[in-house]
């Protein structure tokens, strides 16, 4: 697997499949709203196209986008915003690789707190143990994210203008 930084010189096939996973996984236009803040930082993950036997006919690409990350910093805060991984490569360890990652670029950056927040999804937050694991803890869940209340910039790409999603919101204190 290779993790790769961007922008980048890379083949642009690669950033429109990061599109492509971003906008189906999240909604319309995810990709581009993060991509275009200039304090966002991002990486994707690549894998050998004969990782999971793929290798169609006429292809120009020598990797096939596994995943998409990125971080955001605001002064002493960072932000592990996206992280998508494609249906093919789950459980293989490519989230924990990226998380890893840019929890320890915010360390570098000399960010003084990682967030993170984490949605629930039929009851139960998917990423909790994951997150967990990499050092950071629950401290508060939000209800109606995306109301004017909390976050009104934005609205929530799965139920509208008026938002039922839950958020868990995780910290972890660094570089004290």
């Amino acid at each position: 697997m290779k993790i790769i930084k961007l922008p980048t010189d890379l083949h642009q096939g690669y950033i429109f499949q990061a599109q492509e996973l971003v906008d189906d996984t999240l909604g319309a236009n995810t990709f581009l709203k993060q991509v275009w803040q200039s304090n966002t930082h991002a990486w994707i993950a690549l894998v050998n196209q004969k990782a999971r036997n793929y290798d169609p006919p006429g292809c120009k690409y020598p990797y096939e986008l596994a995943a998409y990350c990125s971080v955001i910093i605001e002064g002493e805060m960072g932000y592990l915003k996206t992280c998508v991984v494609d249906p093919h490569f789950t459980r293989k360890g490519i989230a924990t690789k990226l998380t890893e990652l840019r929890i320890e670029f915010l360390k570098q950056q000399a960010v003084k707190t990682i967030r993170c927040n984490a949605w629930f999804v039929d009851g139960y937050c998917p990423a909790q143990k994951h997150l967990m694991r990499n050092g950071l803890k629950p401290v508060k869940d939000i209800r109606r994210f995306y109301s004017n209340e909390y976050n009104e910039k934005f609205q929530c790409s799965k139920c509208g203008p008026y938002c039922k999603c839950v958020a868990r919101i995780f910290e972890l204190k660094v570089n004290e």
